[in-house]
């Protein structure tokens, strides 16, 4: 069974499914000290490899992309869905993004975390998303609240803080934008 292929767009950006090929791009955000420093501790390979294999499979509900400028080959980071869950007969899914250092700070998170919950609520049929991130991670934390995400205290972990939105709350809200799914064979 092959996994679709999956392309969008956002006004600068191309977002394409991963594939096995993009492994490297995996240990090399996942395990870079500098790249996970306000998410979570760096990965180990071993757990980079296992996160990869998940991710890929055609069994999975993940939902991974490479993020590329368009017209460019060079990847900026990745983002995805990890695989989802029913609480209250509801599907929810966390999400995050990893970027190269070089690409921060200039509205690649935003405009992709944007593009990925807009096909997450118009594709996926999401009810919910949520993602965890460190208090001191101000730029995610701004996106959360312009995106009219609820913020609060993480459950176990003081540092961190978790961000959710429902379906409703981002259809009524002035971010969403359906998405129709590109699919390439």
């Amino acid at each position: 069974m092959t996994a679709k292929m999956i392309v969008m767009n956002s006004p600068r950006f191309q977002f394409n499914s991963v594939e096995s090929s993009d492994k490297e791009h995996f240990l090399n955000l996942y395990r870079d000290p500098l790249v996970m420093e306000k998410i979570m501790p760096p990965l180990a390979t071993d757990q980079v490899h296992q996160l990869f294999e998940s991710i890929i499979s055609t069994s999975s509900h993940s939902h991974f992309f490479k993020i590329s400028e368009i017209g460019s080959q060079e990847i900026s980071g990745l983002m995805g869905f990890l695989p989802f869950s029913k609480k209250a007969n509801k599907l929810q899914s966390e999400f995050g993004i990893v970027l190269y250092p070089q690409h921060y700070q200039n509205g690649i998170a935003k405009e992709s975390i944007t593009t990925l919950i807009n096909y997450g609520f118009s594709c996926l049929k999401l009810d919910s998303a949520f993602a965890h991130f460190r208090n001191d991670n101000v730029p995610i934390r701004k996106i959360a609240e312009h995106l009219d995400f609820r913020i609060y205290p993480h459950k176990t972990d003081i540092n961190k803080s978790t961000c959710s939105i429902t379906r409703q709350v981002y259809v009524n809200g002035c971010h969403f934008q359906p998405v129709t799914e590109n699919l390439h064979a």
